[in-house]
């Protein structure tokens, strides 16, 4: 009796024994292949390094917002004011306060929050806090515009949250130009009597380069039909839109000295600006016409 049931144990043993076994088998195939799998993975993707540093690269590599007019481009457009030579592009306005004022407005944002330079200097006037104020530059010589929008434009100044309009006219000279050159403007227009004239110079020899514009503008009140108010006075003049002449002058010049490791030079200017803004109570007379002489 005592042989039948360690006989019987044995043989409940063996088959646990094999089942265990039989499992262990089936199962080793299916670890190989995670092992497997997951070295394949490792091969096939490459580790992504990411890394970030605020100190470190150049500012060249910040997307920038930017855009750059030409003066090829400017050519086919309206420069009388700054704002009307920009405000034909995305997002950009004038604020228009008569045919010689005209400030950009960038994404709605005017005034003091959109800042006017001249080959990357402040114009130094008074128009960002006074809209009826002309720009104390001249657009008519730059060689290009820049447009600076966003993020972009923070890096002229934490004022400039609206953007940045960048005036390139290259007054003090960067390079010699290897041979003299120049422009000549004129315009002229009926509805206003208008007559601007400009020219342009650079030259130089040797190691220096020498620069040489000027413009002059004169336009008298414009042409209209009717009266310029819908309820005029007893004395307001027909066909006329009083207070909308502009009389202009602005003379520049610029020397620099070229070398190989960079350039030193000095550029002086004056700029005379005499308009009128309609509109205003002025008595019908000049005694209260703005007044710029910037230098």
């Amino acid at each position: 009796m005592k042989k039948l049931e360690t006989l019987i144990s044995l043989i409940i043993f063996a088959g646990l024994s094999s089942c265990v076994c039989a499992q262990e088998v089936t199962n080793n195939p299916v670890r190989e292949s995670e092992v497997t799998d997951r070295t394949l993975l490792k091969k096939l993707l490459k580790p992504v390094v990411v890394t970030a540093d605020p100190l470190s690269g150049d500012q060249a590599d910040i997307p920038r917002p930017v855009t750059i007019l030409q003066r090829e481009r400017m050519q086919t457009r309206d420069l009388r004011t700054v704002g009307d030579a920009v405000s034909q592009e995305l997002g950009v306005s004038s604020s228009d306060f008569g045919p010689a004022v005209g400030r950009p407005v960038i994404r709605g944002l005017g005034g003091p929050r959109v800042r006017v330079l001249e080959d990357g200097i402040g114009t130094m006037d008074v128009s960002t806090v006074s809209p009826d104020h002309a720009v104390a530059t001249e657009v008519l010589f730059a060689d290009q515009v820049e447009i600076f929008r966003g993020s972009s434009a923070l890096l002229y100044g934490s004022g400039a949250s609206g953007g940045v309009v960048n005036i390139v006219n290259h007054r003090i000279p960067e390079q010699v130009p290897d041979e003299a050159g120049g422009d000549l403007y004129t315009h002229y227009n009926s509805v206003a009597d208008d007559f601007t004239g400009a020219f342009r110079l650079n030259a130089g020899a040797g190691r220096f380069a020498w620069h040489l514009d000027g413009m002059k503008r004169h336009t008298g009140d414009y042409s209209i039909p009717g009266y310029a108010e819908v309820k005029p006075e007893s004395d307001a003049k027909k066909g006329v839109l009083e207070n909308s002449d502009v009389r202009t002058m602005n003379f520049s010049s610029g020397l620099s000295y070229v070398g190989e490791r960079g350039f030193l030079g000095v550029a002086v200017s004056r700029f005379v600006n005499n308009y009128g803004v309609p509109g205003h109570d002025h008595d019908h007379d000049h005694d209260h016409d703005h007044d710029h002489d910037h230098d």
